[in-house]
């Protein structure tokens, strides 16, 4: 097969790695892009795949310019995963960050781009009868990450229009699953629930992607000639108590007596808020984050990524199992 030579950014995350191992493993020469090559905690799981590992700063032009060059594919994963904090710091970068890997893979010639988006550019919420799909929007974005992803994936859609760049988005919901290396804040999740330091159980529910899925997603999508458009990945929504038992049948937890409503869970949060002010911390959930993830179930359509794709999905019992597996066997600091 021709375009063998493809470029992953971010490739020392949960997504970026398992797609570069995927990638190896089907005999693709990956350039393998992460910042802070000179760091070895984080580039050792890359050097033991045996990729090319490039500095990349997707927002150092002069790097990604000399990243993209020779390379047929481009897979842009890399972005802030981080839901709360300074929104300049978060969405500056995954914005311009984007734009700056599409204008770069075009003016070299790359022939395919494929963006790993998010759930969070679809909505926060959504019924059975009416399934976010590959046309829904998200324009009720409240934390910076949200609105980052969104911002970035449709400033990159018109570009690519405006310049007929061959570029597909996948758009994963919460990604969990093995080959974690460094916690994000999904795997986390996992990770906080194992060691008991879950006060309450939170009113909300979670779309599951198991990372797996994810990454060979990105490449069914980047070998597909007729893949076009935004494809999702991701299971029913869930709701906490039943993650908490799904992981409690794994590895046996204390599982909070609380649950909270979600207008006292949002009380919580912004009582939270408030002492974290005082005490000059950063608080475990902002407000934003406790309202949109409180406004309800969101239920996707994710037929095209089956029938356009052919990809099963694992089930979510079968990626927090793996996930649980994965923390139990590689503790991660």
């Amino acid at each position: 097969m021709k375009s063998k030579n493809v470029l992953v950014t971010g490739a020392n995350g949960h997504v970026g790695y398992t797609l570069t191992q995927m990638l190896v493993e089907r005999g693709y020469r990956v350039r393998a892009g992460m910042r802070n090559v000179s760091d070895e905690r984080k580039s050792a799981p890359l050097r033991e795949l045996g990729v090319e590992i490039v500095e990349l700063d997707i927002t150092n032009p002069g790097q990604v310019e000399a990243a993209v060059q020779g390379i047929d594919g481009v897979f842009h994963v890399a972005a802030v995963l981080q839901m709360a904090g300074d929104p300049e710091a978060i969405i500056r970068p995954t914005v311009e960050g984007a734009m700056s890997v599409v204008r770069a893979a075009h003016a070299a010639g790359v022939g395919k781009i494929i963006y790993t988006s998010s759930g969070r550019t679809l909505g926060n919420s959504s019924p059975p009868n009416r399934p976010l799909d590959d046309s829904s929007w998200n324009d009720r974005a409240r934390v910076p990450y949200s609105i980052a992803k969104t911002e970035a994936e449709k400033q990159i859609w018109a570009y690519a229009r405006q310049h007929n760049i061959n570029l597909v988005s996948i758009n994963p919901l919460m990604i969990l699953g093995p080959n974690i290396h460094r916690l994000s804040e999904s795997t986390m999740l996992i990770d906080t629930i194992l060691n008991n330091r879950y006060p309450i159980i939170p009113p909300i529910y979670l779309n599951i992607a198991d990372v797996r899925d994810v990454a060979l997603a990105h490449i069914l999508a980047y070998e597909n000639h007729q893949a076009n458009g935004r494809y999702i990945v991701g299971s029913d929504p869930i709701c906490m108590a039943k993650i908490f038992a799904l992981v409690n049948a794994i590895h046996p937890i204390r599982i909070p007596s609380l649950k909270l409503s979600v207008w006292v869970f949002r009380l919580y949060a912004h009582i939270m808020a408030f002492v974290s002010r005082q005490k000059g911390q950063p608080p475990q959930i902002t407000v934003a984050q406790a309202y949109e993830m409180t406004e309800g179930p969101r239920y996707v359509d994710t037929s095209k990524t089956h029938d356009e794709l052919g990809l099963a999905f694992h089930s979510p019992e079968e990626t927090i199992r793996a996930t649980v597996k994965w923390l139990e066997e590689h503790p991660v600091n």
